[in-house]
C-alpha cells in the first residue's frame, strides 16, 4: 500500500526545507531538528501530577525520569523509553504521547531520560533504562498500588531497549514485567533485510540513517551482535511477558520487528502484532501531524497488555485480579491474606497457601481456597486446577460448579490426578450432577465449566 496522504505531504515539505538527511548531520543538529519537529506535535492532557525524579544508577549517577500521573490512584505503571536512535531526542519531546497513554489508560507513565551516544555509548542507554525500571517496580505501591502491573514500553531505539530490559528482568528475577509494548523496535544490527534494501522504505529514517545510529551507539562493530544490542540474536526468549509489537509498513525496520515478533512466538511468548498500513517510521508519535497515531494508540489501548485478542485487556479490567488483570481491590486483598502469586503465561497467576481470594472471570465469580488450586492457561481458557489429589469434587461444588470426564474437547491431564475447571464462559452451573456425569466436548464448549480427572 502507498503512503498514506498525509505522510507524502509531510515528506514532501521536509524535501522542501533543504535540511539534509540524519546520516549528513552531526548529532547536535540531529537533536536541534528532532526537537523542532517535536514542537510542530499537538500537546497532551493535563495530568493529575507531573513529577520530575531521579533513578540510581549502579555507578552512583543518576536517570532523570518524568512520572505523569493521570489520576489519584492509576491502574498500573508503564515505563516509556523513547526512540531516537540513542543519539537524538529527549522526553520533553514525547510528552504528548506519554500524556496521551497514561490518560487514556489510567496508568502512570515513566518517561526515561537516558543518555545518548556518541558522548554515552553502548551500554550507557541500556543500564539507565534498566535502572529506572527497576526503580519504578521498587516503589509501584508509592505510584499507583501494591502489585500493580508494570509494562515497558518503547519506540525504535527505546523499543529495543524495551525489549531487553524485559528480558533481563527475567533472567534477574525482577522486577515482574505484566507486558511488553514494541513501537516498530530496532531488533538486529544486520541491517540487510528486505525491508532495508527496498526503495520504499528509504524515507525521513533509511539504511544510511540506521548505520549512523549504530555507528554512534556502538563503534565497535563486532560488538553489535550482542543480544543486548540485537535482541533477535538472544539465544533465549521463553518466559518473556507477552508482548504488543506496533510495526510500520513503510519502515527499514519492518522485516527485523516481525522476525523478533516470530521468535517470540516460537519461544511461547503471546503476542499481539500488527502493520500499520501506509505508515513510515516514528508516525506513532506524530499526534495532531498524522492520521495513523490515533490508530495506532487506539489499537494499544485494546490491546493493552492483553495479547488474546480481546478487546478488554487488564488496564481496562478494575476490579478484580485473573491472571494478569490486576486492580487494587484484588491485590490489597491478596497482601492482607498472605497469598503468594506469580504470573506464569499470558493470563495465568499461581496462587500459594494462605488465605483466600475472590476471581471474577465476565461475570463468574468463584472462591478459592487455601492450598487447594492453582490457576493455569490451557487453549486460550481460564483453568483451575486442585492442588491436592481428592479434593476435586470438593472445590467443583463448593465454586459451583459440576464434574465432567470426557476423553476430548477442552481439557487437560494433570500430572497428580488433580482437576482442571475452566472459568471461561462468565455462567454458573448447579453443581447437582456427580462427578461421574459425562458431557458430550460439544457441550464442554459450550458450558466452559467441566474437567477430568485421573
Amino acid at each position: 500500500m502507498a503512503l498514506d496522504e498525509a505522510t507524502a505531504e509531510m515528506l514532501r515539505a521536509a524535501r522542501a526545507s533543504g535540511a539534509p538527511p540524519l546520516a549528513e548531520q552531526t548529532p547536535q543538529e540531529a537533536r536541534e531538528a528532532a526537537a523542532a519537529r517535536s514542537a510542530a506535535v499537538a500537546p497532551g492532557p493535563a495530568m493529575d501530577a507531573v513529577r520530575e525524579v531521579a533513578a540510581p544508577r549502579s555507578d552512583g549517577g543518576e536517570v532523570p525520569v518524568r512520572l505523569l500521573v493521570p489520576r489519584p490512584s492509576p491502574r498500573g505503571v508503564l515505563v516509556y523509553v523513547h526512540g531516537g536512535g540513542w543519539v537524538v531526542g529527549r522526553s520533553e519531546e514525547f510528552d504528548a504521547l506519554g500524556r496521551e497513554l497514561a490518560e487514556r489508560t489510567g496508568c502512570a507513565v515513566a518517561m526515561v531520560q537516558y543518555r545518548k551516544a556518541p558522548e554515552e555509548p553502548f551500554p550507557a542507554a541500556l543500564e539507565d533504562a534498566w535502572a529506572a525500571t527497576r526503580w519504578v517496580g521498587e516503589r509501584l505501591g508509592e505510584i499507583a498500588f501494591g502489585g500493580a502491573p508494570l509494562l515497558v514500553a518503547g519506540d525504535s531505539a527505546g523499543g529495543n531497549l524495551a525489549a531487553v530490559v524485559a528480558r533481563r528482568a527475567r533472567d534477574e528475577g525482577g522486577p515482574q514485567v505484566a507486558a511488553q509494548v514494541l513501537i516498530y523496535p530496532v531488533t538486529d544490527a544486520g541491517m540487510d533485510t528486505t525491508s532495508y534494501r527496498a526503495p520504499e522504505n528509504q524515507l525521513m529514517i533509511d539504511r544510511a540513517a540506521m548505520a549512523w545510529c549504530f555507528r554512534h551507539y556502538v563503534p565497535d562493530e563486532s560488538a553489535r551482535a550482542h543480544p543486548d544490542v540485537s535482541p533477535l540474536r538472544a539465544a533465549d526468549l521463553a518466559g518473556l511477558p507477552p508482548a504488543i509489537v506496533v510495526l510500520a509498513e513503510h519502515d527499514v525496520l519492518l522485516d527485523d520487528g516481525l522476525a523478533y515478533a516470530e521468535r517470540l512466538r516460537e519461544a511461547g511468548v503471546p503476542v499481539v502484532e500488527r502493520v500499520f498500513e501506509g505508515q513510515m517510521h516514528g508516525f506513532v508519535g506524530m499526534s495532531g501531524l498524522l492520521p495513523g497515531h490515533a490508530d495506532a494508540v487506539d489499537h494499544l489501548l485494546r490491546r493493552s497488555t492483553s495479547t488474546s485478542g480481546e478487546p478488554r485487556g487488564p488496564l481496562r479490567t478494575e476490579r478484580w485480579l485473573v491472571g494478569e488483570r490486576r486492580a487494587a481491590s484484588a491485590v490489597d486483598q491478596i497482601g492482607r491474606q498472605g497469598v503468594v502469586c506469580r504470573v506464569r503465561s499470558q493470563r495465568a497467576v499461581q496462587f500459594g497457601a494462605g488465605g483466600s481470594v475472590r476471581i471474577s472471570v465476565r461475570g463468574a465469580v468463584l472462591p478459592l481456597f487455601p492450598g487447594a488450586v492453582e490457576c493455569c492457561r490451557v487453549r486460550e481458557r481460564f483453568w483451575l486446577r486442585a492442588a491436592r489429589r481428592g479434593r476435586c469434587g470438593e472445590f467443583a461444588q463448593r465454586a459451583g460448579h459440576r464434574l465432567a470426564r470426557c476423553r476430548a474437547g477442552p481439557v487437560l491431564n494433570t500430572v497428580d490426578g488433580g482437576c482442571l475447571v475452566p472459568l471461561a464462559s462468565g455462567r454458573r452451573i448447579p453443581p447437582q450432577q456427580d462427578s461421574t456425569s459425562r458431557t458430550r466436548p460439544s457441550e464442554l464448549d459450550q458450558q466452559g465449566s467441566t474437567c477430568r480427572t485421573r
